[in-house]
């Protein structure tokens, strides 16, 4: 944390937090640490270390942190300009079942990057919202 390697320092702080369950004060003390690498991390820190926001917006999402990766995603309006972006955000709002925002974002994606509608189609994210009327021209074969 003190070397500013905010991505590594919270997947330690994780680790303290998993494995020290039998000692509370070290627990709670790495949950603040943890929540401030978090919190350096949405804010775009974690470019200063020559990261890829994208890829640290999916390892925040597949870590189950979804507002965490979409503030990532929408941080300086990366999620209307680069198509990994809007994908990404469009299966995080699927996710939480927010069916017009991924529909908007999908859209977007697909308009950047006509390649992303092949991956829709099996993309287990979209599973919870695939039958709905607004996205279901996304889940067909052009």
């Amino acid at each position: 944390m003190h070397g500013q390697t905010w991505t590594k320092a919270k997947r330690l702080f994780e680790r303290v937090i998993a494995e020290a369950a039998d000692e509370p004060e070290l627990v709670d003390r790495a949950k603040l640490y943890l929540e401030a690498c978090r919190q350096r991390l949405a804010e775009g820190a974690g470019e200063a270390e020559g990261e890829d926001p994208y890829l640290e917006a999916v390892v925040l999402k597949n870590a189950g942190h979804l507002d965490e990766a979409l503030a990532l995603c929408r941080r300086g309006g990366r999620h209307r300009k680069d198509e990994r972006m809007a994908y990404l955000a469009a299966s995080i709002h699927a996710l939480r079942g927010e069916v017009a925002e991924a529909a908007d974002l999908l859209g977007l994606a697909i308009e950047l990057n006509p390649k992303n509608r092949v991956h829709v189609i099996l993309d287990p994210d979209f599973a919870p919202v695939r039958e709905r009327e607004e996205l279901a021209a996304y889940f067909h074969r052009p």
